[in-house]
């Protein structure tokens, strides 16, 4: 688990300091419109993960349930309807995507944003991969893969700088580089993992079923969740204007890089936690959600810190213009980062619990007081109370709910070795 955590530690470190090289180059080479088109293009590649409709985050519970359960073909029989569900899905994003774009005005662009019609599409079966490697508590694999990726694409975006290609080519060297990576590790995991392989035959249909029963509340919960900050600049153009809407993109690309590194370090414990409490141990898994609800307590106010502390002159290194973040701004943003990163360990305990009705339910909850919040903060405070909203909504609601579903967790766990006993 630690090894999976720090490999995927080092792949985000690298994939930030590739971004910092590969954006200033795009964009001398494309121009600001060329550039604009690469952004859209491009910035919509992490979709794939995410329009997979939950399988993914389906396999990382019932992946480890199946292997300790010693059954040899649920495990095989999770994959193959995993990849079905995902064929499926990759099938209907192309012919949708392709239908729309086919609506739209022709012009020169058109063929970039074909290209990302397809890589996004096809990438949804293959990047399955990796949530298979995480399931089977290999999550390590999955990190070097997409440090493999990162290379690949940088290696491919310097190629098509050196040779002044166009937009397209430079949306090309990005998606070409993401399925060639994730088919690789689609290979190896076939080629080294026997226990896994999909099966040619059995009850694809009724695991394929339970897969997509599973994932659809797993994509639920992340949409509601993500909807409570991903629309916050164009709420701020609505009630504040433009500028106010570049300071609230600006510093939610701050707090979100920090959220994905905590997110990246500690997904291995998913699996995890769904190994030990099918073995019974339960003490173990007690003992994880608690350091890591800490650990990652501290890493998130120590990254509040950062914020406040080394934002400004972070900011002013990295965007060059005369967008001013104010202090009020990056105390909200630290706020932020405490109160949303903090949870992420007994989230991932509900997840490996099966315990995800309930998630959605208090996130849903959550997602209504944010909304009803943000119009009330943005009269009064302006960029930093839209910000501060979610946040706000998460500390009445989301931490109390999760604080209660954790002790009735461990009442019952104590009852259960009471009975033992």
């Amino acid at each position: 688990m630690f090894h999976a955590s720090g490999a995927a530690l080092v792949q985000r470190i690298a994939q930030l300091a590739t971004t910092v090289v590969t954006l200033p180059l795009v964009l001398h080479t494309l121009g600001v419109a060329g550039f604009g088109v690469w952004g859209a293009a491009t910035s919509v590649a992490w979709l794939s993960s995410i329009l997979d409709f939950g399988i993914g985050g389906a396999l990382l519970t019932l992946l480890p349930r199946a292997l300790a359960s010693g059954n040899e073909d649920t495990p095989r029989a999770y994959v193959a309807a995993a990849l079905l569900g995902g064929c499926g899905l990759s099938l209907l994003i192309i012919v949708g995507g392709l239908t729309g774009l086919s609506f739209g005005e022709s012009h020169r662009f058109l063929r970039p944003f074909t290209l990302c019609v397809l890589g996004i599409g096809l990438n949804i079966p293959l990047s399955i991969a990796g949530s298979v490697w995480y399931g089977i508590q290999k999550g390590e694999m999955a990190a070097y893969w997409e440090l493999a990726q990162t290379t690949l694409s940088f290696i491919f975006l310097l190629l098509a700088a050196a040779y002044h290609g166009s937009v397209f080519e430079f949306v090309l060297a990005v998606y070409v580089a993401l399925i060639l990576a994730n088919s690789a590790s689609w290979i190896h995991l076939l080629l080294t993992e026997k226990r896994i392989r999909p099966l040619a035959k059995g009850h694809q249909l009724a695991r394929l079923r339970e897969v997509m029963t599973h994932g659809g509340v797993l994509f639920a919960i992340t949409v509601v969740s993500a909807a409570g900050y991903v629309f916050d600049n164009f709420l701020a153009i609505f009630w504040l204007g433009t500028t106010a809407s570049a300071q609230v993109a600006i510093t939610l690309r701050l707090c979100t890089t920090i959220a994905g590194i905590l997110a990246i370090v500690t997904q291995p414990v998913w699996p995890a936690l769904v190994a030990a409490m099918s073995e019974g141990d339960g003490g173990w898994a007690l003992t994880t959600v608690t350091r890591g609800t800490v650990l990652v307590g501290a890493a998130s106010v120590f990254g509040a810190i950062l914020l406040v502390i080394l934002g400004p002159k972070v900011l002013s290194w990295w965007l060059h213009s005369d967008i001013k973040i104010g202090i009020a701004m990056l105390w909200a943003s630290g706020f932020w980062v405490i109160v949303l990163c903090t949870p992420r360990v007994i989230g991932l305990l509900f997840n490996a619990m099966s315990i995800l009705r309930f998630q959605l339910a208090v996130a849903v909850t959550a997602l209504a007081a944010a909304l009803i919040l943000k119009g009330v903060l943005a009269r009064n405070w302006g960029a930093p109370g839209i910000i501060a909203a979610t946040p706000l909504a998460w500390l009445f609601i989301v931490w109390p709910a999760f604080a209660w579903r954790t002790h009735r967790w461990m009442v019952s766990g104590q009852q259960y070795r009471r009975t033992r006993q």
